[in-house]
């Protein structure tokens, strides 16, 4: 499956990248979880969020069609 992701924030620096296109075997989101922390081994200390059309996505649900954004965790204030 090809997964087009967008990156924000720190995660720019991190993956020296503002979005790119994978090719993995991912079905959830935990699963593209754990590729992306085998890509990029700083983000597995990191908590990062997934979401797809607006909608931040759970690491049980499957992963959908179209772009996958990628956001660092937010601050409140």
């Amino acid at each position: 499956m090809k997964i087009e992701l967008h990156y924000y924030g720190r995660l720019t620096e991190i993956t020296e990248k503002n979005s790119e296109i994978i090719e993995c075997d991912a079905l959830i989101v935990l699963d593209l979880k754990n590729i992306l922390g085998q890509r990029y081994p700083k983000l597995k200390g990191i908590t990062f969020n997934l979401a797809a059309k607006n909608t931040f996505l759970k690491e049980e649900e499957t992963i959908p069609d179209g772009i996958i954004d990628v956001f660092p965790p937010f601050s409140g204030g």
